[in-house]
């Protein structure tokens, strides 16, 4: 099975090599647990690699991701890859994003060069559907029939953890989900684990990652 490597090994080790390609994976975990910098790193990994990616924020404005790659110690070369147009970033208004997602993937699966996608956040979207009380699986069942594509590595990100995490539709429908945790015992300890991964074997207990200006750095498996 062909590998998407995510740029952090010892994570990557916990799935086999990396997502299996063409998969859908939720990133889920509580604010501060680096969601957005394991999606920034997983698509400056592709950039490198000559895979062009795409970052969707659908709450956040760009700038909040510029300054969040800029206090990396690899930020000169995301904004060099950004620059050459190996990487883009789009926001999409909270008002005005259910037309547009359409629009901007359909601008993705029309760029043949386009091998990765993130969307940030997925809790945005069902809220504005559920607002307009339309249900969760039916604007998520075509979305992601869209983006299954062989060639398309696709990472939706996830608010909450445990009991406050995913729903059950949302794990249903993605391929994997990597869930990044904060516990509190006195001191911080962040823990990742993998409770599905789809099509290869996971690792089956929960390791410490810290964060750094490299970003998201995982322990190694034992």
């Amino acid at each position: 099975m062909k590998r998407c490597n995510t740029g952090i090994k010892n994570l990557d080790a916990m799935v086999g090599g990396g997502f299996p390609c063409g998969s859908i994976i939720g990133i889920a975990g509580p604010p501060g647990t680096g969601k957005t910098n394991l999606s920034l790193q997983f698509l400056m990994e592709g950039a490198k690699k000559g895979e062009k990616g795409y970052y969707i924020t659908l709450q956040e404005p760009v700038s909040n991701l510029e300054k969040a790659y800029a206090s990396m110690s690899w930020g000169k070369e995301f904004e060099t890859l950004r620059k050459k147009g190996k990487i883009v970033l789009k926001h999409l208004p909270y008002a005005d994003f259910e037309g547009n997602l359409d629009a901007i993937v359909d601008e993705v699966l029309a760029d043949t060069k386009a091998h990765r996608i993130v969307i940030d956040s997925l809790d945005g979207l069902i809220e504005f559907m559920k607002e307009r009380k339309r249900g969760v699986r039916a604007v998520l069942d075509p979305l992601f029939v869209r983006l299954r594509r062989d060639d398309l590595t696709t990472v939706v990100v996830l608010e909450g953890s445990g009991e406050n995490g995913p729903s059950s539709v949302e794990k249903f429908l993605v391929d994997g989900v990597v869930s990044l945790d904060l516990l509190s015992w006195g001191e911080l300890e962040r823990r990742v684990f993998i409770p599905k991964m789809r099509w290869t074997a996971q690792y089956e207990s929960s390791v410490g990652y810290k964060i750094t200006n490299k970003g998201i750095e995982v322990d190694k498996p034992e």
